[in-house]
């Protein structure tokens, strides 16, 4: 905190002091590691394996926050280590250990404790608050910046998650359009994306290929069958209908290889296709999703750059670049024998699954211990203790960044508790004429929660509509009969890009008579039809109905005219 009163002072108190809120202190304590713990000098906290150690730290570093949380204010840190009974040696030892990865411990005081990091030559020309830190782990910031610009499609998938929990019990074609209007309505497509998919380009380009290793039990594993026309030309009794796999090539592989692990033969050879082995096309001869290979520094130490598999089951050559690996991975403390037997299937060299992976011991725990020190050499090249630590199956968790951007964090999670909702009237912005329209942002979203009704509007269900149609006379069942024959003319017309011509027609009578039962039949018959022409979207709105007061528009589930088109009330001068 600047001693000086001034601008940055005030900034730094403004936007910079961390304030306890109910998003952050969810689970008791603050989730963005609020107050931070003071030091008399800035240094880098190391991890250690001293389990002994560890605990002797959680104990110093426990009085500590207790004394930051309560409240008190602290003159040095001397104070605040005196009331806490800690010597300042036991402390500085304390802050420079960690259970995992590197952390940077800034120079403060106890004064400063609620004081997120900044900058003040940054503050000072930003004006608002700001995250930034030493950059230690530099796949959590990789992670933290990819998972922001796949934030939509993470919404998405949990969305689309949702409405088929909540469809599960309806018929599967049902279930089918409900996860379909789902991802048409709420899914956001940039223009550069949609060009594109529309032009089949490549959406990424990768340095390195990346390769599935399948570590499943051989009883779960799924086996893609060959191409039927290639099957014409076995011998009906031939049992060999399957691809080959990888783990089938990684057990034909030649003597010279015995040694090699299956992750390393996954990351460094490619099946080389040719007349003996067609059984699959090769989709990575020519990939244009993978960008050309610089260098082979970091490649194996195997020099071989072609090998002839076993049992006549073809060839493979070496990349010029390791691919990276992707494999399932289990939780160590909820399925431990799978764990260890996907560890030993990875990183100990194998033939025979059934036998090679137990090792002659009892368990696949007992036979990991016995080679960790083998397994570790290799898999620390394939799976990086910083990233194990992290946890991470397919999305980072949701508390993994709050460390790295408090502020930004805290701001968010307040909003959504709050259902804070940014309106983007995209429609405004791709026209031109409408970019300076000032007013048309709450406007637009003013008429759109009116139309809310609209836009969700059921159609009838086929029986009550056979009901509804079989009470109507004469009358009533000419005017939905000639209707239905004008959608259904309407929909072929919207199909072959031909002009709609619009009818219109004129009931009246007195109360009682029943037009206001042709209204929901009206209603339904149009939506039901017009949507099969495809040229609506799934959230446009293709029937409104109105009227001129709101009981009439209660009667039939319509809207005023008032509040459907925003008519404002007039104002009569005074000479009127």
């Amino acid at each position: 905190m600047p001693t000086e009163e001034g601008r940055l002072k005030e900034l730094v108190s403004l936007v910079q002091r961390h304030r306890h809120s109910t998003y952050c202190k969810k689970r008791a304590t603050c989730r963005f590691q609020f107050p931070r713990l003071p030091s008399d000098r800035t240094l880098i906290a190391h991890p250690t394996k001293d389990n002994t150690l560890i605990t002797k730290a959680s104990k110093c570093l426990e009085k500590v926050q207790k004394l930051l949380q309560s409240g008190n204010e602290y003159i040095n840190i001397e104070e605040l280590l005196m009331s806490a009974n800690v010597t300042p040696e036991d402390y500085r030892t304390a802050i420079s250990t960690t259970k995992s990865g590197q952390v940077v411990v800034l120079k403060r005081q106890p004064k400063d404790c609620m004081i997120n990091n900044y900058n003040k030559h940054v503050l000072l020309a930003w004006s608002a608050n700001i995250d930034i830190q030493y950059i230690l782990n530099p796949y959590a910031c990789v992670m933290y910046v990819a998972s922001y610009m796949m934030k939509s499609e993470k919404s998405m998938g949990k969305l689309l998650k949702q409405v088929a929990t909540e469809e599960r019990t309806a018929e599967l074609i049902e279930q089918l359009r409900k996860v379909g209007a789902a991802f048409m309505t709420h899914r956001e497509l940039g223009a550069q994306e949609a060009a594109c998919r529309v032009l089949s380009l490549p959406l990424t380009k990768n340095s390195r290929e990346e390769v599935f290793v399948d570590t499943t039990p051989e009883n779960d594993r799924v086996t893609l069958m060959k191409n039927p026309k290639r099957m014409r030309h076995q011998n009906e009794d031939d049992n060999d209908v399957f691809c080959k796999s990888l783990l089938l090539r990684y057990i034909h592989r030649p003597q010279s290889l015995a040694t090699m692990s299956l992750a390393e033969f996954a990351a460094n050879y490619r099946p080389k296709y040719g007349s003996t082995d067609v059984s699959i096309h090769d989709d990575n001869d020519n990939d244009d999703d993978v960008l050309p290979a610089q260098d082979n520094n970091d490649s194996s130490s195997v020099e071989t750059a072609c090998i002839t598999l076993r049992d006549g089951q073809g060839t493979m050559k070496k990349r010029t670049k390791e691919a990276a690996i992707r494999f399932h991975k289990w939780n160590r403390e909820v399925d431990p024998s799978n764990w260890y037997r996907s560890q030993l299937m990875l990183y100990h060299p194998w033939y025979n699954e059934g036998t090679d992976l137990l090792g002659g011991y009892q368990s696949y725990q007992e036979h990991y211990n016995h080679v960790a020190s083998e397994v570790n050499t290799i898999k620390k090249k394939y799976n990086k203790e910083d990233i194990e630590n992290l946890n991470l199956n397919d999305d980072p968790p949701e508390h993994a960044w709050d460390i790295l951007a408090p502020n930004t964090e805290h701001t968010r999670g307040c909003d959504n508790e709050e259902g804070i909702e940014h309106v983007t009237n995209f429609e405004q912005e791709d026209i031109p004429e409408m970019a300076n329209d000032q007013g048309g942002n709450s406007r637009t979203a003013a008429i759109l929660s009116r139309f809310d009704m609209a836009v969700n509007a059921e159609i009838i269900p086929p029986d009550k509509y056979r009901t509804l149609v079989r009470g109507l006379n004469d009358k009533q069942k000419d005017i939905i009969f000639f209707h239905r024959r004008w959608c259904k003319d309407a929909a072929i017309a919207l199909k072959n890009g031909k002009v709609v011509t619009p009818y219109h027609m004129f009931i009246s009578g007195p109360g009682g008579v029943g037009k206001s039962h042709i209204i929901p039949l009206v209603k339904s018959d149009t939506i039901k039809i017009l949507q099969s022409s495809g040229a609506f979207e799934p959230d446009d709105i293709i029937v409104l109905l109105t009227a001129p007061t709101g009981v009439a528009a209660f009667n039939f589930g319509g809207l005023t005219l008032h509040s459907a088109l925003l008519l404002g009330k007039p104002i009569l001068c005074a000479q009127n």
